[in-house]
Protein backbone atom coordinates (compact mmCIF):
# COMPACT_ATOMS: atom_id res chain seq x y z
CA UNK A 1 0.00 0.00 0.00
CA UNK A 2 2.84 2.37 0.90
CA UNK A 3 4.47 1.71 -2.50
CA UNK A 4 1.22 2.57 -4.27
CA UNK A 5 0.95 5.86 -2.38
CA UNK A 6 4.55 6.75 -3.23
CA UNK A 7 3.93 5.89 -6.89
CA UNK A 8 0.81 8.08 -7.02
CA UNK A 9 2.72 10.94 -5.41
CA UNK A 10 5.44 10.61 -8.03
CA UNK A 11 2.82 10.71 -10.78
CA UNK A 12 1.30 13.83 -9.27
CA UNK A 13 4.71 15.50 -9.05
CA UNK A 14 5.49 14.63 -12.67
CA UNK A 15 2.07 15.91 -13.79
CA UNK A 16 2.56 19.13 -11.82
CA UNK A 17 5.99 19.58 -13.38
CA UNK A 18 4.59 19.14 -16.89
CA UNK A 19 1.77 21.56 -16.18
CA UNK A 20 4.21 24.13 -14.83
CA UNK A 21 6.10 24.02 -18.12
CA UNK A 22 3.07 25.39 -19.96
CA UNK A 23 3.63 29.08 -19.31
CA UNK A 24 0.50 31.21 -19.14
CA UNK A 25 2.66 34.23 -19.95
CA UNK A 26 3.91 32.68 -23.17
CA UNK A 27 0.58 31.06 -24.04
CA UNK A 28 -2.19 33.24 -22.55
CA UNK A 29 -4.81 31.84 -24.95
CA UNK A 30 -3.63 28.28 -25.49
CA UNK A 31 -2.62 27.35 -21.96
CA UNK A 32 -5.47 25.47 -20.30
CA UNK A 33 -7.61 25.67 -23.45
CA UNK A 34 -9.67 22.64 -24.46
CA UNK A 35 -11.80 22.36 -27.58
CA UNK A 36 -14.21 19.57 -28.47
CA UNK A 37 -14.90 19.21 -32.16
CA UNK A 38 -17.35 16.97 -33.96
CA UNK A 39 -16.74 15.55 -37.42
CA UNK A 40 -19.88 14.47 -39.26
CA UNK A 41 -19.23 11.83 -41.90
CA UNK A 42 -21.32 10.41 -44.74
CA UNK A 43 -20.90 7.16 -46.63
CA UNK A 44 -22.71 4.52 -48.63
CA UNK A 45 -23.27 0.81 -48.09
CA UNK A 46 -25.67 -1.84 -49.36
CA UNK A 47 -28.46 -0.20 -47.33
CA UNK A 48 -27.90 3.27 -48.72
CA UNK A 49 -26.56 6.45 -47.07
CA UNK A 50 -24.80 6.01 -43.73
CA UNK A 51 -24.10 8.91 -41.39
CA UNK A 52 -21.45 8.87 -38.71
CA UNK A 53 -20.25 11.21 -35.98
CA UNK A 54 -16.98 11.51 -34.08
CA UNK A 55 -16.27 13.85 -31.17
CA UNK A 56 -12.64 14.56 -30.30
CA UNK A 57 -10.78 16.70 -27.79
CA UNK A 58 -7.98 19.11 -28.72
CA UNK A 59 -5.74 20.51 -26.01
CA UNK A 60 -2.16 21.28 -25.03
CA UNK A 61 0.22 18.34 -25.26
CA UNK A 62 3.77 19.55 -24.66
CA UNK A 63 6.20 22.37 -25.34
CA UNK A 64 9.40 22.45 -27.34
CA UNK A 65 12.04 24.96 -28.33
CA UNK A 66 12.40 25.56 -32.07
CA UNK A 67 14.99 28.04 -33.34
CA UNK A 68 15.29 29.48 -29.85
CA UNK A 69 11.53 30.05 -29.39
CA UNK A 70 9.12 28.05 -27.26
CA UNK A 71 6.14 26.42 -28.98
CA UNK A 72 3.14 24.52 -27.70
CA UNK A 73 2.00 21.35 -29.44
CA UNK A 74 -1.78 21.64 -29.56
CA UNK A 75 -3.82 18.78 -30.91
CA UNK A 76 -5.64 15.53 -30.45
CA UNK A 77 -2.78 13.28 -29.42
CA UNK A 78 0.98 13.09 -29.17
CA UNK A 79 1.54 11.93 -32.76
CA UNK A 80 3.85 14.26 -34.66
CA UNK A 81 1.60 14.66 -37.64
CA UNK A 82 0.75 18.20 -38.69
CA UNK A 83 -2.62 16.96 -39.87
CA UNK A 84 -3.44 16.09 -36.24
CA UNK A 85 -1.52 18.66 -34.19
CA UNK A 86 0.17 21.99 -34.73
CA UNK A 87 3.17 23.72 -33.15
CA UNK A 88 1.81 27.09 -32.02
CA UNK A 89 3.07 30.13 -30.17
CA UNK A 90 1.63 33.52 -29.25
CA UNK A 91 3.00 36.99 -29.88
CA UNK A 92 1.48 40.48 -30.10
CA UNK A 93 -2.07 39.15 -29.72
CA UNK A 94 -1.61 36.68 -32.56
CA UNK A 95 -1.42 32.89 -32.67
CA UNK A 96 1.37 31.73 -34.94
CA UNK A 97 1.85 28.29 -36.48
CA UNK A 98 5.31 27.00 -37.29
CA UNK A 99 5.94 25.88 -40.87
CA UNK A 100 8.44 23.02 -40.85
CA UNK A 101 8.85 23.39 -44.61
CA UNK A 102 9.59 27.12 -44.59
CA UNK A 103 11.25 27.25 -41.17
CA UNK A 104 9.20 30.26 -40.11
CA UNK A 105 6.03 31.34 -38.30
CA UNK A 106 2.77 31.91 -40.16
CA UNK A 107 -0.19 33.87 -38.76
CA UNK A 108 -3.09 31.56 -37.95
CA UNK A 109 -5.20 33.87 -35.78
CA UNK A 110 -4.87 37.64 -35.54
CA UNK A 111 -6.89 39.21 -32.72
CA UNK A 112 -5.98 42.78 -33.75
CA UNK A 113 -7.80 42.88 -37.10
CA UNK A 114 -10.41 45.52 -37.93
CA UNK A 115 -13.15 45.56 -40.57
CA UNK A 116 -11.54 45.66 -44.02
CA UNK A 117 -8.29 44.09 -42.85
CA UNK A 118 -7.15 40.87 -44.47
CA UNK A 119 -5.69 37.60 -43.26
CA UNK A 120 -3.49 35.59 -45.62
CA UNK A 121 -4.68 32.10 -46.46
CA UNK A 122 -2.50 29.19 -45.44
CA UNK A 123 -2.08 25.99 -47.41
CA UNK A 124 -0.82 22.45 -46.99
CA UNK A 125 2.19 21.17 -48.88
CA UNK A 126 1.29 17.49 -49.01
CA UNK A 127 4.72 16.36 -50.20
CA UNK A 128 6.37 18.02 -47.19
CA UNK A 129 3.45 17.44 -44.78
CA UNK A 130 3.67 21.06 -43.69
CA UNK A 131 1.55 24.17 -43.43
CA UNK A 132 2.85 26.86 -45.80
CA UNK A 133 1.87 30.33 -46.97
CA UNK A 134 2.72 29.92 -50.65
CA UNK A 135 -0.29 28.87 -52.65
CA UNK A 136 -0.68 26.35 -55.38
CA UNK A 137 -1.62 27.64 -58.83
CA UNK A 138 -4.78 25.53 -58.85
CA UNK A 139 -5.98 27.30 -55.71
CA UNK A 140 -4.88 30.91 -55.92
CA UNK A 141 -7.40 32.04 -53.33
CA UNK A 142 -7.44 35.65 -52.18
CA UNK A 143 -6.78 36.50 -48.52
CA UNK A 144 -9.72 36.48 -46.13
CA UNK A 145 -11.23 39.91 -45.50
CA UNK A 146 -12.85 40.90 -42.21
CA UNK A 147 -16.47 41.93 -42.77
CA UNK A 148 -17.53 42.31 -39.14
CA UNK A 149 -15.99 42.62 -35.69
CA UNK A 150 -18.60 42.05 -32.97
CA UNK A 151 -18.76 40.82 -29.39
CA UNK A 152 -20.12 37.64 -27.89
CA UNK A 153 -20.77 36.83 -24.23
CA UNK A 154 -19.39 33.43 -23.31
CA UNK A 155 -20.44 31.20 -20.43
CA UNK A 156 -18.05 32.87 -17.99
CA UNK A 157 -20.18 36.00 -18.32
CA UNK A 158 -17.44 38.01 -20.09
CA UNK A 159 -17.54 39.63 -23.51
CA UNK A 160 -15.10 38.52 -26.20
CA UNK A 161 -14.46 39.81 -29.71
CA UNK A 162 -15.66 37.77 -32.67
CA UNK A 163 -14.35 38.17 -36.22
CA UNK A 164 -16.38 37.28 -39.32
CA UNK A 165 -14.73 36.94 -42.72
CA UNK A 166 -16.02 37.25 -46.26
CA UNK A 167 -16.25 33.48 -46.68
CA UNK A 168 -18.36 33.08 -43.53
CA UNK A 169 -15.53 31.79 -41.33
CA UNK A 170 -15.62 33.05 -37.73
CA UNK A 171 -13.25 32.99 -34.80
CA UNK A 172 -13.47 34.27 -31.24
CA UNK A 173 -10.66 35.57 -29.07
CA UNK A 174 -9.82 33.09 -26.38
CA UNK A 175 -11.24 30.00 -28.09
CA UNK A 176 -10.36 30.20 -31.80
CA UNK A 177 -12.39 28.94 -34.76
CA UNK A 178 -16.11 29.04 -34.11
CA UNK A 179 -19.29 27.49 -35.46
CA UNK A 180 -19.43 24.98 -38.30
CA UNK A 181 -17.15 24.34 -41.24
CA UNK A 182 -16.80 21.95 -44.16
CA UNK A 183 -13.10 21.27 -43.64
CA UNK A 184 -11.41 18.57 -41.67
CA UNK A 185 -9.44 19.23 -38.48
CA UNK A 186 -9.91 21.97 -35.95
CA UNK A 187 -7.44 24.71 -36.80
CA UNK A 188 -7.43 23.97 -40.51
CA UNK A 189 -10.71 25.81 -40.92
CA UNK A 190 -8.56 28.82 -41.82
CA UNK A 191 -6.38 26.88 -44.26
CA UNK A 192 -7.44 26.77 -47.90
CA UNK A 193 -6.72 23.20 -48.98
CA UNK A 194 -7.03 21.51 -45.61
CA UNK A 195 -6.67 17.75 -45.33
CA UNK A 196 -10.11 16.48 -46.28
CA UNK A 197 -11.19 12.89 -45.82
CA UNK A 198 -13.52 11.65 -48.52
CA UNK A 199 -16.32 10.88 -46.08
CA UNK A 200 -16.21 14.13 -44.08
CA UNK A 201 -19.38 16.14 -44.51
CA UNK A 202 -18.96 18.89 -41.93
CA UNK A 203 -17.17 19.83 -38.73
CA UNK A 204 -18.54 21.65 -35.70
CA UNK A 205 -17.25 23.23 -32.51
CA UNK A 206 -19.12 21.40 -29.75
CA UNK A 207 -17.68 23.18 -26.71
CA UNK A 208 -14.62 24.95 -25.37
CA UNK A 209 -13.23 25.47 -21.88
CA UNK A 210 -10.39 27.32 -20.22
CA UNK A 211 -8.76 25.99 -17.04
CA UNK A 212 -11.84 23.83 -16.41
CA UNK A 213 -14.29 26.73 -16.92
CA UNK A 214 -16.73 26.02 -19.74
CA UNK A 215 -16.76 28.98 -22.14
CA UNK A 216 -18.92 27.73 -24.98
CA UNK A 217 -21.31 24.87 -25.63
CA UNK A 218 -23.53 24.33 -28.65
CA UNK A 219 -27.26 24.05 -28.16
CA UNK A 220 -28.30 20.76 -26.58
CA UNK A 221 -30.74 20.06 -29.41
CA UNK A 222 -28.01 20.50 -32.03
CA UNK A 223 -25.60 18.37 -30.01
CA UNK A 224 -28.16 15.58 -29.88
CA UNK A 225 -28.88 15.94 -33.60
CA UNK A 226 -25.17 15.65 -34.44
CA UNK A 227 -24.74 12.79 -31.97
CA UNK A 228 -21.88 14.78 -30.46
CA UNK A 229 -20.60 14.96 -26.91
CA UNK A 230 -18.68 17.61 -24.99
CA UNK A 231 -15.34 16.25 -23.79
CA UNK A 232 -14.06 19.47 -22.19
CA UNK A 233 -13.56 19.92 -18.46
CA UNK A 234 -16.34 21.88 -16.82
CA UNK A 235 -19.13 20.35 -18.90
CA UNK A 236 -22.25 19.43 -16.95
CA UNK A 237 -25.00 17.36 -18.54
CA UNK A 238 -28.17 19.30 -19.26
CA UNK A 239 -30.11 16.56 -17.46
CA UNK A 240 -29.17 18.23 -14.16
CA UNK A 241 -31.94 20.41 -12.82
CA UNK A 242 -32.14 22.83 -9.91
CA UNK A 243 -31.54 20.82 -6.72
CA UNK A 244 -32.32 22.11 -3.25
CA UNK A 245 -29.67 20.97 -0.80
CA UNK A 246 -31.25 19.68 2.46
CA UNK A 247 -30.69 21.64 5.68
CA UNK A 248 -29.13 24.63 3.90
CA UNK A 249 -30.36 27.65 2.04
CA UNK A 250 -28.19 26.78 -0.97
CA UNK A 251 -29.29 25.31 -4.29
CA UNK A 252 -27.64 24.17 -7.51
CA UNK A 253 -28.63 25.59 -10.86
CA UNK A 254 -27.65 24.56 -14.39
CA UNK A 255 -27.71 27.54 -16.73
CA UNK A 256 -26.52 27.32 -20.35
CA UNK A 257 -24.57 24.17 -19.54
CA UNK A 258 -22.76 25.73 -16.56
CA UNK A 259 -23.34 24.62 -12.96
CA UNK A 260 -23.86 27.42 -10.42
CA UNK A 261 -24.50 27.40 -6.67
CA UNK A 262 -27.09 29.82 -5.29
CA UNK A 263 -26.69 30.80 -1.64
CA UNK A 264 -27.84 33.81 0.40
CA UNK A 265 -28.88 35.66 -2.74
CA UNK A 266 -25.46 35.27 -4.36
CA UNK A 267 -24.28 33.09 -7.26
CA UNK A 268 -21.08 31.03 -7.16
CA UNK A 269 -19.38 28.81 -9.72
CA UNK A 270 -18.27 25.26 -8.92
CA UNK A 271 -14.91 26.62 -7.70
CA UNK A 272 -16.70 28.65 -5.01
CA UNK A 273 -15.96 31.99 -6.69
CA UNK A 274 -18.79 34.51 -6.71
CA UNK A 275 -20.16 35.27 -10.16
CA UNK A 276 -21.32 38.83 -10.58
CA UNK A 277 -23.87 39.46 -13.30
Amino acid sequence: MRKIVIFLCLLMNIYGHLQAEISKELFPTLSGLQRTGCTKTIGENENGTVWGSRSYLMQEIETATIDGKQYLLFGTNNIYDEYCSLWLREENNKILVYSTAQKKDLVLYDFTLNVGDSLSRLYVDYELSSVVDYDYEEWGLAPLVVTEVSTITLLDGKEYKKWTFDNGTEYVEGIGSFGSCYAYNDFYQLIANAPLLSDVHSQHLVCASKDGQLLYQMDDTEMEHLEAECLCEGYVSSSVETIITPNTNASKLLQDGQLFILRDGKTYNVMGIEVRK
